[in-house]
C-alpha cells in the first residue's frame, strides 16, 4: 500500500487518524505500508512522516533532500524487505556472503560516488544539528504563510496559504485559483527570482535562506496577488 502522508498537492490535508488506521489494516493483512516522502522527505522531523504522526512504515522512499539537491534517491525499509535488495547482513573480505537471494537494483543514478558522498554529507549534518534545524525551518514557514494569509484575508483575496514543516504551498482546495490564475503567478514569481517546484506547486524554505530572502518571496506573492486581482483573474 503505497501513499503520500502528507500530499505534496495538497498538504493542507494532513490525516493522522487516517494514516493511523491504514497501518492497522496494512498489519492485519499482512500488507506493507510504504510512505512516499519524495517531496516531504525530512522536512517535517529527523524521522521524516514516521516520527512526526507515530506510524512505522514498512518501507519510506526519499529524494534529493538527502543529497542536499544532487540527483538521488533513497528507499529505506526493515530487513524484511531490504535485504532482498542488499542479501542482508555480511562483508567483504571473509567468507561471508548475502544469506538472502537479491533482487537486481538500478538506476540512473544508483550509488553514484558523488550523490552518496553528498548524502553522507547532508545525514552527518542533520544528525549534528539535531531537531532544533526542522524546528526553526518550521517556525520560519509558519511565519511566512501567516503573513501571506493576513495579507489575503485583508486584500480580500481568496486565496490560502498552508505549510507541512519548511514546506508551503496554495491551498488549492481552500482558494479560488483557476489554473490559469496559478500559471500567471507561477511566471510572475520567476520574472522576480522565485522558483516554485513545478511552477505553480509550491516552495521549501532552506537554511540558505536569510532574512532578506524570505521577505522577497513575501514580496513577490504580494505583487502577484495583488495584479492578478486587479486585472479580474481572482
Amino acid at each position: 500500500m503505497l501513499v503520500e502522508p502528507v500530499q505534496s498537492r495538497c498538504p493542507e490535508l494532513q490525516p493522522q487518524t487516517f494514516l493511523t488506521r491504514l497501518r492497522t489494516l496494512t498489519e492485519d493483512f499482512d500488507i506493507a505500508l510504504i510512505f512516499d516522502e519524495m517531496v516531504t522527505g525530512f522536512r517535517m522531523e529527523q524521522g521524516g512522516a514516521q516520527a512526526h504522526f507515530g506510524i512505522a512504515a514498512d518501507i519510506a522512499t526519499y529524494s534529493k533532500i538527502v543529497g542536499g539537491g544532487l540527483p538521488l534517491s533513497v528507499i529505506a525499509g526493515t530487513s524484511r524487505f531490504m535485504n532482498h535488495i542488499d542479501g542482508g547482513p555480511w562483508q567483504f573480505g571473509d567468507n561471508s556472503s548475502p544469506q538472502v537471494p537479491t533482487t537486481f537494483f538500478a538506476g540512473t543514478f544508483c550509488k553514484h560516488p558523488l550523490s552518496l558522498a553528498a548524502a553522507h554529507a547532508v545525514l552527518s549534518h542533520l544528525k549534528a544539528e539535531g531537531p532544533a534545524l526542522q524546528a526553526e525551518l518550521t517556525q520560519k514557514t509558519k511565519a511566512l504563510v501567516k503573513r501571506l494569509n493576513m495579507f489575503t484575508d485583508s486584500a480580500d483575496i481568496p486565496v490560502k496559504f498552508t505549510q507541512f514543516g519548511s514546506f508551503f504551498a496554495i491551498a488549492l482546495t481552500q482558494s479560488q485559483l483557476t489554473p490559469l490564475a496559478t500559471t500567471l503567478l507561477s511566471y510572475h514569481l520567476l520574472n522576480h527570482g522565485i522558483h516554485l517546484r513545478g511552477g505553480d506547486k509550491g516552495g521549501f524554505l532552506s537554511t540558505a535562506h536569510t532574512t532578506d530572502d524570505i521577505e522577497a518571496i513575501y514580496r513577490a506573492f504580494q505583487e502577484g496577488l495583488r495584479t492578478l486581482r486587479e486585472v479580474g483573474y481572482v
